[in-house]
């Protein structure tokens, strides 16, 4: 199943720091149009294997030569795990690159924030336990 065709469509950032300034954190967004639709097929290699297929936003940190930081904001699609573009970053940067982080978030917009949550189901799982301490006297 694809998801993210349409009107309806989940709208990301997408810019490279490296060719806009405003893109590295935090965020400045004044020299972009705003986020633009996730529209177009997924990665054929998502495209060719089982299970639903959703697009979602990317924002991904990769550290150059212990020196120079870049940040990158992109429609991705996904498939019950990582995007491919979390895989294929990984896969072509050369051996002097980190990637430090390169998380997903789904919302419009949601790929601006500075640091994305990893695990915001956990995180409401826990809620009530920690809103439990700090109310308990």
């Amino acid at each position: 199943m694809l998801a993210g065709k349409g009107a309806g469509a989940l709208r990301c950032w997408s810019c490279g720091s490296d060719t806009v300034p405003g893109c590295r954190d935090p965020f400045e967004p004044r020299e972009l149009q705003g986020p633009s639709k996730c529209v177009g097929p997924p990665p054929l290699s998502l495209a060719l294997s089982a299970g639903n297929i959703r697009p979602v936003c990317t924002k991904a940190v990769v550290k150059l030569n212990e020196v120079e930081m870049y940040v990158y904001r992109a429609c991705d699609w996904v498939r019950e795990g990582r995007g491919a573009f979390c895989e294929h970053l990984a896969q072509v940067l050369p051996a002097h690159a980190d990637v430090r982080s390169c998380l997903t978030c789904v919302g419009d917009g949601c790929n601006a924030a500075p640091r994305l949550l990893a695990a915001p189901r956990l995180l409401l799982a826990l809620l009530p336990a920690l809103c439990s301490r700090l109310f308990v006297q």
